[in-house]
């Protein structure tokens, strides 16, 4: 009696462990018997996906992706497809296919990462690069509207800046264009309309658009100012400054980091050591991002060994 009561309990946790529990599944799809399972890899748990055909079930392998990741993602049986083992609304598994790493459609919907892309045009549907497509009617960023034309589509800077008949995006931001407003790319982040100048949908108050200039991604200047995004670097003489490696700079009188005055640093003698613990010195002194390191020895201001990593209190060289 004793015997058969553990072996009922053994084959009962087997059951458990291997069935809905998936603690002896792998990550992604698992058939088991005529069931289909699901398991996440984070947070860890096991789902079973009700209704799926186990006949007509596969996975679907996605471009450029490595064969353990693929089973994670996308799946279809005779009816439908799965996206990280939960059914799109809508979709027909018969015709879904991938166009590339980040879209994929069937004969009803197209699909941004799995989320369907509403009212897109899979007969029209053309992808513009990673983020962007297009269809006869409309442009989409992701899996939402941008323009319900496309009539225009412009990319500036690696698609930074993207331009449509109605609309500017702008990494996550998108800005509506009213009728016959005038665009203008002026590179990076920055761009203007009706002779208004953008950082990204930050408008920049009393920025001159014919003396503008963009160093980069976040930095840029003007006859009058220069600017971290849109805030004016205050005391930095436009006619003299220079971007240093990382987010440092330099006019002729100040040394600055980010929008930030270096107290004290000598632009003349002012030199990065380490860009990835922001760490610098000058003639006087070391420097923590913006402010002066506590402690430093005569040893620490002509050493000439490469700088391991600095904080507010010291600076430390390669022995």
């Amino acid at each position: 009696m004793k015997r058969i009561l553990i072996f009922t309990i053994l084959t009962f946790v087997i059951k458990f462990l291997t069935g809905c529990s998936g603690a002896f599944l792998n990550p992604g799809y698992n058939i088991s018997g005529n069931k289909i399972y699901f398991k996440k890899a984070f947070p860890n748990g096991t789902i079973e996906i009700p209704g799926a055909d186990v006949k007509t079930f596969k996975i679907v392998v996605q471009p450029g992706v490595d064969e353990y990741s693929y089973n994670q993602d996308f799946a279809t049986d005779k009816n439908r497809a799965y996206y990280n083992g939960y059914p799109i609304p809508g979709s027909d598994g018969k015709s879904f296919s991938f166009l590339n790493r980040n879209f994929s459609k069937d004969k009803r919907q197209c699909y941004f990462h799995g989320n369907v892309i509403p009212g897109a045009d899979p007969a029209s549907f053309i992808i513009k690069d990673e983020t962007f497509s297009i269809d006869k009617n409309n442009v989409y960023k992701g899996a939402t509207l941008m323009d319900r034309t496309s009539s225009l589509f412009e990319t500036f800077d690696s698609s930074t800046v993207v331009h449509t008949a109605n609309a500017v995006s702008v990494f996550d931001k998108i800005v509506p264009l009213l009728p016959g407003a005038k665009f203008r790319s002026l590179g990076y982040n920055y761009y203007s309309i009706d002779g208004q100048v953008y950082f990204q949908d930050k408008p920049m108050p009393d920025v001159d658009e014919v003396s503008f200039k963009a160093f980069n991604d976040f930095f840029s200047t003007t006859a009058e100012h220069v600017f971290y995004g849109d805030k004016i670097i205050e005391n930095a003489d436009p006619a003299t400054y220079q971007l240093l490696p990382g987010p440092y700079g330099k006019d002729d009188k100040h040394v600055f980091f980010f929008e930030k005055t270096v107290d004290g640093a000598n632009p003349k003698s002012f030199e990065i050591l380490n860009i990835n613990f922001q760490c610098a010195r000058d003639k006087n002194w070391a420097y923590h991002e913006n402010k002066k390191i506590k402690v430093v020895t005569r040893e620490d201001m002509v050493n000439k060994k490469p700088c391991r990593q600095c904080n507010e209190q010291s600076i430390y060289f390669e022995e």
